[in-house]
């Protein structure tokens, strides 16, 4: 398994520049726990983790990132998509509020989203509005209420 993360002593418990530092690597350890839980949970296929440490230290951390996909046409494209288009979507309306053109970047992969039948109502309505903001050469804010 490899080293301890801690090296808990009643002499160290006594000493809150210990405790402090193992308090550190406590949420340390547990903040990729919980992450590598959410990813799992909103199948996100992406693990970050901790492969090397040095004991009683938060900040001596090897972190390493693995992907994980599926070669077969089709595997897993429904359940990505529905993990992706609500972020794409909110990603889409920050960029569309704050009147950046690179809204318009998000168009093809919304639009694929949609043909895949799992982009929300939101984010048809992103969509529709980037569109006529596009076709209208004007910056993605000036939606025109009625356009959609």
């Amino acid at each position: 398994m490899g080293l301890p993360i801690l090296r808990l002593t009643h002499a160290g418990l006594e000493n809150a520049d210990f405790c402090q530092r193992a308090i550190a690597v406590l949420r340390t350890w547990i903040t990729y726990d919980r992450l590598t839980l959410m990813r799992y949970h909103q199948f996100i296929p992406v693990l970050d983790g901790i492969t090397q440490w040095r004991t009683d230290y938060p900040d001596a951390l090897g972190v390493t990132t693995w992907q994980f996909w599926a070669s077969q046409p089709g595997a897993n494209i429904a359940r990505l998509c529905g993990t992706a288009g609500p972020i794409l979507t909110n990603l889409g309306v920050y960029r569309q509020w704050q009147d950046d053109w690179a809204a318009y970047r998000l168009v093809p992969i919304l639009e694929w989203i949609d043909t895949q039948g799992h982009l929300d109502s939101i984010g048809k309505g992103l969509l529709e509005g980037l569109h006529g903001t596009q076709a209208r050469g004007v910056g993605p804010r000036c939606v025109v209420p009625a356009s959609h």
